[in-house]
C-alpha cells in the first residue's frame, strides 16, 4: 500500500499489541470463559483492530508489541511497521513509542489498543482532524474511566508519568493535567473495551453492530 493513498500521510496511527500467550491476556476474562478462550478472542481482536485500521486508510500504521518474536505477529499485513515497546510501564512504552514516531515527517501520532470494538475508523479520523485543526490533544475516554485513544503533534511526557493505570482515575488525570499545562485537548465520544465477563457479554448482544468482528 502507497502512503499516498491514506488521508493523513503526514500522521501515525500506533497500535499497541501483547504477544498472544495464553494466561497472559485478557486475564479477567479466565474466570468466565477459561484461558485458553480468552488468550483466542484477544488474538482475534488483535488481528481485527489491525485488519479494520489499515484498511480504512487513515494513516500509516505501526504496530507496537511485547515479543517482536511470537508468531502471532507474523501475519502481518507487509505494510504495517512492527517495533518493540520499550519501557516499564505503560506510560514508558507510549511515551517512548509517540517520541520514536513524532519528526521524520510525522506531524500528529494517535495511539490505540486492540480491544475496543466501539472504537471506530471514523473515530481515529476525527482525532487527526482535530490535531490537524489546532488541537493539543486529542483523548476518547472508556466508560470504565480510563481511554481508548490518545493522540498529540508533540511529546507531552506529563501526561504519561506517574499514571494509575487501569483504574478509574486515568481520563480524569489526563484532563487535569492538559488543563495545568493549557493544553488544547479535544474529547472524542466515549466508548467501551472489553476487560470482563460483563464487557465480553455486551459485546456478544452487540456484535450485530460490529461487522468486522462477525467471526468472533
Amino acid at each position: 500500500m502507497s502512503i499516498s493513498c491514506h488521508r493523513f500521510p503526514d500522521s501515525r496511527l500506533l497500535i499497541f499489541a501483547k504477544a498472544p500467550v495464553i494466561g497472559q491476556v485478557k486475564t479477567r476474562l479466565i474466570p468466565a470463559i477459561g484461558a485458553a478462550a480468552a488468550c483466542n478472542f484477544y488474538r482475534q481482536c488483535l488481528y481485527t483492530t489491525i485488519a479494520r485500521m489499515t484498511h480504512a486508510n487513515i494513516a500509516p500504521v505501526t504496530v507496537y508489541v511485547t515479543d517482536m518474536q511470537h508468531p502471532a505477529f507474523r501475519k502481518l499485513p507487509e505494510h504495517v511497521a512492527l517495533r518493540s515497546q520499550c519501557g516499564n510501564n505503560l506510560g514508558e512504552r507510549m511515551a517512548q513509542a509517540i517520541d520514536a514516531s513524532l519528526g521524520n515527517h510525522t506531524q500528529h501520532v494517535i495511539v490505540i489498543g486492540t480491544d475496543a470494538p466501539s472504537l471506530t475508523p471514523d473515530d481515529v479520523a476525527q482525532g487527526f482532524c482535530q490535531l490537524r485543526s489546532g488541537a493539543d490533544v486529542v483523548m476518547t475516554p472508556a466508560e470504565d474511566g480510563g481511554y481508548v485513544l490518545i493522540g498529540m503533534k508533540q511529546q507531552q511526557p506529563a501526561l504519561f508519568q506517574a499514571v494509575p493505570w487501569s483504574t478509574t482515575r486515568v481520563a480524569a488525570l489526563t484532563r487535569q493535567r492538559c488543563q495545568a499545562q493549557n493544553l488544547r485537548l479535544h474529547e472524542l465520544p466515549t466508548r467501551w473495551d472489553i476487560d470482563c465477563a460483563a464487557d465480553l457479554a455486551r459485546f456478544y448482544q452487540q456484535a450485530h453492530t460490529f461487522d468486522s468482528y462477525q467471526f468472533l
